[in-house]
């Protein structure tokens, strides 16, 4: 349960700093609970065209 809040709290930190830093910088929060390794939250995602649900690498 623990985890759920922390991760919500740094989906605002994330929304936070791409304001922040702008359009040039992509700032992404990795899920690691559990075996997920996904993208749970992402700004400025135009530079690499990832999205939320992504895994850590591509294969």
């Amino acid at each position: 349960m623990e985890d759920k809040i922390l991760l919500k709290n740094f989906k605002n930190i994330v929304e936070f700093l791409g304001e922040v830093y702008g359009s040039t910088c992509e700032i992404a929060l990795y899920d690691l609970t559990e075996g997920k390794n996904e993208v749970c939250a992402i700004c400025n995602n135009n530079l690499s065209g990832r999205k939320v649900g992504d895994p850590l690498t591509k294969t």
